[in-house]
């Protein structure tokens, strides 16, 4: 079955090996975040995820926190076309609070979010 992500974000959403390079055994495939939940509400599955994702939010599934994983890089990205004001004062709140956690980590800015 054709993964319905490109190759490397169905990679980041579902793993294909552990942090010590064990391949993790793929046994349901899945084609949306509903049938990942619905795997994961009978059972069936366990998922690493993000913590705020509110489809999760369920009774009948439990999130533990993984607290040791090192940070997972996220990016905004929109379309050329349809630039804005609004979207860039968010990338622009996006690059400060970026340059305000490499300085309170002893970092370096790494541009990030750049044009």
């Amino acid at each position: 079955m054709t993964p319905p992500f490109p190759a490397a974000l169905n990679d980041a959403i579902f793993p294909p090996r552990t942090p010590s390079g064990r391949v993790i055994r793929r046994t349901h495939p899945v084609r949306s975040i509903h049938e990942l939940v619905a795997l994961i509400a009978r059972g069936q599955i366990v998922h690493p995820t993000a913590s705020g994702v509110p489809m999760l939010v369920r009774d009948d599934i439990t999130l533990i926190p993984i607290t040791d994983l090192p940070p997972l890089p996220l990016g905004l990205i929109w379309c050329a076309a349809h630039d804005n004001a609004r979207i860039q004062a968010l990338a622009q709140t996006a690059r400060s609070l970026r340059r305000r956690s490499d300085q309170l980590a002893g970092g370096t800015d790494r541009s990030a979010f750049r044009r």
